[in-house]
């Protein structure tokens, strides 16, 4: 195998070989069977044949989107993933948006301009922290947390993951993490549950849940844990946002996600 090759494949051996989660959520995060374990072995999901092995000059493509908790992720994701050489990553995310106002920021509209300018391979996907908020549908409000919200809003999420489909773009849409305030926790489970939900039946679309990666073992919100080299800081003083080190806890996850879709590594082993 050509030098360029095998360097590119033990680059990503090291991606999904990251540093130990914090003690407590890495407890939860073994048991959550919608998370993917960092370290799992390299396989392309059922129905999907692997992605091109990335070279320096043919990288994988990757763009990021979302709201400032996808800032957030980018900020650790783009260096993650690029410092290999072999992934070229693009980050669109915008605070203050959502799916649940297109009037004040449209996510569809803004995604099939950045399908067509970027042909991105693999979208990564995490937003829903500002959704806490009723629906305009037809003309009509749809209050928040009702059965009718919740189809919409579901549906508002398969549009995304249609477009993404359409383009032969393959999709790691994160879920939310625990929030401190209690009204915000509450609508960021009913939401995942919904972006869980999306997941089901498609290719291509992965689900992957930040919410045991940041969590106590017993499922609960935490600003920071313990590790091996002291207390790490999880979150921000808001509750809601991640700090680099939470962030770079769920770009790892996220890079793993990836790296199940590139050809197996079988030189590095």
């Amino acid at each position: 195998m050509p030098f360029a090759a095998v360097t590119t494949v033990v680059l990503l051996v090291a991606w999904v070989q990251s540093p130990p989660l914090p003690s407590a959520a890495a407890a939860s995060h073994r048991s959550a069977p919608t998370a993917h374990r960092t370290g799992a072995a390299h396989r392309a999901p059922a129905g999907l044949r692997p992605l091109a092995t990335p070279t320096t000059t043919r990288p994988l493509r990757v763009l990021v989107i979302g709201d400032s908790l996808g800032i957030d992720l980018a900020d650790q994701l783009v260096p993650t993933l690029q410092a290999g050489g072999v992934m070229r990553v693009t980050s669109d995310a915008r605070g203050d948006t959502g799916l649940a106002r297109p009037d004040y920021f449209d996510w569809p509209a803004e995604l099939q301009t950045r399908l067509r300018a970027d042909h991105p391979q693999v979208l990564v996907v995490l937003l829903g922290a500002n959704d806490d908020q009723n629906l305009l549908v037809a003309g009509q409000p749809v209050l928040v947390g009702t059965a009718a919200w919740q189809a919409a809003y579901a549906q508002r999420v398969a549009v995304v993951a249609d477009e993404a489909a359409a383009a032969g773009t393959r999709v790691v849409w994160v879920g939310l993490p625990p929030m401190a305030p209690p009204r915000l926790n509450a609508a960021a489970q009913m939401i995942n549950g919904l972006f869980a939900g999306a997941a089901t039946g498609r290719h291509g679309f992965v689900y992957l849940a930040s919410w045991p990666l940041l969590a106590t073992a017993g499922g609960q919100y935490q600003p920071a844990a313990t590790t091996s080299q002291g207390t790490v800081t999880l979150r921000t003083a808001d509750g809601v946002h991640l700090t680099p080190a939470g962030a770079g806890t769920v770009a790892r996850a996220v890079a793993a996600a990836v790296a199940r879709w590139l050809p197996a590594p079988t030189a590095a082993r």
